[in-house]
């Protein structure tokens, strides 16, 4: 009867990660095959192994869209700005004359392809510049 190999410190511990490296993946998988929202999760992951450098969302590209969807619409009037934050997320800046004209820019932005999220930093006019009442007692010691 032939006598079995011992398996050395080193080979034990490699054996070992690899063991649960693969159970950490198996788990992670399951976790998000039946998690809330698993078949759009695991289309997200597997699109994302599958993207390319060249078609990763840029900040102009997001810029140049959502000036093309206001300029398309009755918004081209206001001089709303349009700053770029990162790929596939924007901050609307300006003053707009009612907050359904605010609403209605936000709307338009969070539609345009390829933007995640808007961040909303449209003013409206008559509202949010009013000025505050002075605290009473203090005095104004400007030279």
């Amino acid at each position: 009867m032939p006598q079995k190999k011992r398996l050395s410190g080193g080979e034990i511990l490699g054996w070992t990660l690899a063991g649960l490296g693969g159970g950490l993946l198996a788990g992670a998988a399951l976790a998000a095959m039946t998690g809330r929202g698993a078949p759009a999760r695991v289309r997200q992951v597997i699109t994302g192994w599958r993207r390319t450098p060249a078609s990763k969302p840029n900040t102009t590209g997001g810029v140049n869209a959502v000036r093309a969807a206001l300029d398309e619409s009755d918004l081209r009037t206001f001089a709303i700005q349009i700053v770029p934050v990162r790929p596939g997320v924007v901050e609307l800046r300006g003053w707009v004359p009612t907050r359904p004209i605010r609403a209605r820019a936000v709307r338009l932005a969070c539609a345009v392809t390829g933007i995640q999220q808007v961040i909303n930093g449209l003013l409206v006019l008559g509202e949010d510049d009013k000025r505050m009442k002075p605290v009473s007692g203090l005095a104004d010691q400007t030279a």
